[in-house]
């Protein structure tokens, strides 16, 4: 597995540019859909990050990034997986030969009724209003959601005990790991 975290400051302009130049029609209009241009500048970032890795680490020079029904990109013709994950003003790479998937947040202030829609009646109780648990919890489910490709929609059904010194979890064949670094969570699952 290949974990890379850059800002969107380690990027020029041109390689912005030069990047977006080279999507496809449709990946274009998703980037230009984003809310806000520091949320395309993240795509775009992530987008020169999954580039060089996949041709530094895998050979891959010209990857073919395609989106299957539920909306989660894989590469045509490739048996690699990645995830992205953008938060302000950093982005999240990860690539690996297994299914898996990535997020990244600054510590989030804990939200009663995301956890009353996401989170388990444990999980509520182990969060107990902390910030930092809330997030951890909040990423983990993230990062199962991108390397499952279940969607959103099944995240309640993903639950996690992070009250030890390892994450457990009711997900078959998952591996998970969580870390902070400079005001940040990162979750990776990878699926074996």
């Amino acid at each position: 597995m290949i974990l890379r975290l850059n800002k969107i400051t380690d990027f020029s302009f041109d390689s912005f540019k030069e990047c977006y130049d080279a999507l496809e029609e449709n990946e274009k209009l998703r980037i230009s859909a984003k809310k806000s241009p520091q949320d395309q500048m993240c795509s775009l970032a992530a987008r020169i990050v999954l580039k060089k890795v996949l041709a530094e680490k895998y050979g891959i020079n010209n990857p073919v990034i395609k989106r299957d029904t539920k909306g989660k990109p894989y590469l045509e013709h490739e048996k690699v997986y990645f995830s992205i994950s953008h938060t302000c003003d950093t982005v999240a790479v990860a690539v690996s030969e297994n299914p898996i998937g990535v997020d990244i947040e600054y510590v989030r202030e804990y939200n009663d009724n995301v956890c009353r829609k996401m989170f388990s009646d444990a999980e509520i109780k182990f969060v107990s209003g902390d910030d930092t648990k809330f997030t951890k919890l909040w990423t983990l489910k993230e990062a199962a959601v991108k390397a499952t490709g279940q969607g959103i929609a099944n995240i309640k059904d993903y639950n996690f005990d992070i009250s030890g010194k390892s994450v457990t979890t009711n997900i078959d064949n998952a591996v998970f790991t969580i870390t902070q670094q400079d005001g940040l969570i990162i979750s990776v699952c990878i699926l074996n």
